[in-house]
Parts: C-alpha cells; sequence; structure tokens
C-alpha cells in the first residue's frame, strides 16, 4: 500500500491529528529558524567595530588610503543606521 492509498484511508480523526503534528512542527522549526537568525545577527560586528578594525589595519599599512575611504563610504550608511536604530531604541542592546 503506497503513501496515498494509505492517506485516503485515514479517518477524519487520525487526519486532524496528523495536521496538528505537522503544524506543530512546522512551528517549531520557525521557532527554532528564528532563534538562529537572531543569534547570528548578535554575533555580527556593528559598523563601528568594523570601521575601527578597519581603521587599525590602514594605519598599519595592511590597507591603502583609497581602499580604507572606500570601505568608510560603504560603512558610513550602516552606521548611520545603526545609530539612528539606537535613538529610536536605546535598550535595543549595543
Amino acid at each position: 500500500m503506497n503513501f496515498f492509498d494509505r492517506l485516503f484511508k485515514l479517518t477524519p480523526k487520525e487526519l486532524i491529528i496528523w495536521v496538528a503534528v505537522v503544524a506543530g512542527l512546522i512551528a517549531v522549526g520557525w521557532y527554532l529558524l528564528g532563534l538562529i537568525r537572531s543569534q547570528a545577527a548578535k554575533s555580527e560586528p556593528t559598523a563601528s567595530e568594523l570601521l575601527s578594525s578597519y581603521r587599525e589595519m590602514h594605519e598599519q599599512g595592511e590597507i591603502s588610503e583609497s581602499e580604507y575611504r572606500e570601505i568608510k563610504t560603504v560603512l558610513a550608511s550602516r552606521l548611520r543606521a545603526e545609530l539612528d536604530n539606537a535613538e529610536e531604541d536605546p535598550d535595543s542592546g549595543k
């Protein structure tokens, strides 16, 4: 007997139970995915931390002046967004 034959022979009660089990598994998966994503976002360095790191690299001669300026330009918008978020929600963490 294949899967579809068994599926069509389920009683309404069994079908409701299986639908609830599948819905529960989806909900748990969604929750775990949210936890994983929030942990990844927390572990990502802030724009300020990145800029400090690149400034040190520039001072040590590891990156050129033009590379450093380009990095600063890219990180400037991200830093502004982080500062705006910090002003809107001062209890947000970092």
